[in-house]
Parts: C-alpha cells; sequence; structure tokens
C-alpha cells in the first residue's frame, strides 16, 4: 500500500513538473535544457527512491563505492534522466544541424546489406538514429514495446519521436512479418537487448540474472544479417555513437554484448531498469561468450 502511495505522489510531482516545465519552454526562444536538469538532478540525487543504489551498481561496474562516487553516480544518472525529458518535450527544436553539433557520429560503418542493432533503453536513445542514418540510405526500423498509438502525454511525445526518427516502427506483433522484410530489403532493424519478460531465458548481467529477448538470434538465424551493438554515451558536454564489430549470433554473445553497452554507459541506463536489476537473482554461472 505504502509502495502505491508513494508511485502515485510521485507521478503527481511528475506531472506538475512536465506543467512547469512546458510552461518555460514556452517563452524561451531556444532550446533549454542544461539548467535545468542540473537543477532537476541536483534535487532528486539527495532523495529521490527512484534513483537505484549506487554502492551495488557501482561494486557490479567494479568500481569502489566512495561515498563521492556515489553521489556523483546518482547525480549522473538524474542528469541524464532529466536532459532525456526535456530533449523530448522541445523534440520539434531538435534538427538535423543541432544533431550533426552535439552527437559525434560512430567512427565504425554499418555493415553492408543490412543488420539487427542492439541498443539499451537509455537516456535520449533518439540521437542514435541520425548519425546512423548518415552511414546509409536503407531503412531503419524499430521495435517498440509500447504501442504506437496510444493517449494522452505519451501519444504526444513518443509516438512523434518514433515517427521523426525511423521509417518503420514494429510492435511485438507485428515484428516477426515486418521485421523480417525490412532485414531481408538489406534494412536496419534496431532492437532493444535489455527488455524483459519473465517468460525468457536468463542470463548474467553485472553479476544478477535477467530476461535475455530471443527476438535478435531469432532474426539473426533467419535472414544471415549480422548482429551488432550501438550505444549512445557521454562525451562531456555532447554525445558520442559507439558501434560494436558484428558479433557471435548466440544467447551468450548476446548477453555479453548487453553488459559491454551498460558499462559503457552505466549513468544513461533507464533507471527502472536499474531497479529490475537490483531485485534480479544473484547468477550462479559466470558470464561467458563463446
Amino acid at each position: 500500500m505504502a509502495s502505491i502511495i508513494y508511485w502515485k505522489g510521485r507521478w503527481r510531482i511528475g506531472k506538475a513538473y512536465d506543467l512547469a516545465v512546458r510552461a518555460l519552454l514556452r517563452t524561451a526562444p531556444h532550446r533549454v535544457w542544461r539548467w535545468p536538469a542540473h537543477l532537476s538532478a541536483a534535487v532528486r540525487s539527495a532523495a529521490d527512491a527512484a534513483l537505484p543504489n549506487a554502492k551495488a551498481a557501482l561494486i557490479a561496474l567494479d568500481a569502489a563505492p566512495t561515498p563521492g562516487r556515489r553521489c556523483r553516480f546518482r547525480w549522473a544518472i538524474a542528469y541524464h534522466d532529466a536532459l532525456d525529458r526535456l530533449l523530448q518535450l522541445q523534440q520539434a527544436r531538435i534538427t538535423p544541424a543541432w544533431v550533426q553539433r552535439h552527437v559525434r557520429p560512430p567512427e565504425r560503418a554499418l555493415p553492408e546489406g543490412g543488420a539487427i542493432i542492439l541498443v539499451l533503453h537509455q537516456a535520449n536513445m533518439r540521437l542514435l538514429a541520425p548519425p546512423l542514418r548518415a552511414h546509409t540510405d536503407k531503412r531503419l526500423g524499430i521495435i517498440s514495446l509500447r504501442p504506437v498509438v496510444t493517449h494522452g502525454r505519451t501519444q504526444r511525445t513518443i509516438e512523434p519521436f518514433m515517427r521523426a526518427t525511423f521509417d518503420a516502427v514494429f510492435t511485438p506483433k507485428q515484428a516477426a512479418r515486418g521485421g523480417l522484410r525490412l532485414l531481408r530489403e538489406g534494412g536496419y532493424l534496431v532492437i532493444p537487448s535489455d527488455a524483459a519478460d519473465p517468460r525468457w531465458p536468463r542470463y548474467p548481467l553485472l553479476g544478477r540474472d535477467l530476461p535475455l529477448p530471443p527476438g535478435p538470434l531469432w532474426f539473426a538465424e533467419r535472414t544471415g544479417k549480422p548482429l551488432i551493438t550501438c550505444v549512445l554515451t557521454p562525451q562531456g558536454r555532447r554525445w558520442h555513437v559507439w558501434v560494436s564489430e558484428p558479433i557471435h549470433p548466440s544467447s551468450p554473445a548476446i548477453a555479453v554484448a548487453r553488459e559491454s553497452s551498460v558499462r559503457r554507459a552505466a549513468t544513461m541506463w533507464n533507471p527502472w531498469l536499474w531497479h529490475m536489476w537490483q531485485k534480479a537473482p544473484s547468477s550462479s554461472t559466470p558470464l561467458s561468450s563463446p
């Protein structure tokens, strides 16, 4: 009961925050994102229970959990989460020229002829697609766990982002047929590698067992397209898109790639997924790749 009351209160506070930010943004002549994100992070990092346990996360990341590092870790997660929301509310102002100035493209080119791109649910993942598009003129699709047509605030924010960023957005029910067609036509299919369903097999992630999506391997086996990972990493006041070399088409290799991605951008990983990680059972088997 206390948990329900907490999350209801948190939802009301979040709604009030959104309304206040929208009013501020309407009066601003340019994009406003850094100073409100700093302010939000300073408040949230002090007492927000929605942020992960920094000590447990730092130990899993092989970092000493000193008080200073724990404070910086929580602050960074809150900061990137706030940036994500602020940029989402101003998506009409996020022009290709702005992305080009603030996001460094990957050094490694995408594989010719299409590929399955594994990503994380991370802050500002909308900034991944424009740099990837610069490497190819083929179609870019994504599998979204949320319906594209929804109601309320989600319809005003998530749907325009998906429609503006990707050529095709597939729900899980549409993914098999639509994703196969896109890959066979030489396109690129983006799949979150950290989506979780308790029915899926579990593989280690930072010392805990979490479900691993079977979709990437299913597509790879049926199309012969390579599997690669793509991560948006913070780089000072900008971001960098990192693309891996093709990985072995097997579940253990995908699990290794998933953990590597989280390690590269730990403070940009979704706070809710950090909470899911904290509640997962400890892994009894080491993470290994064929």
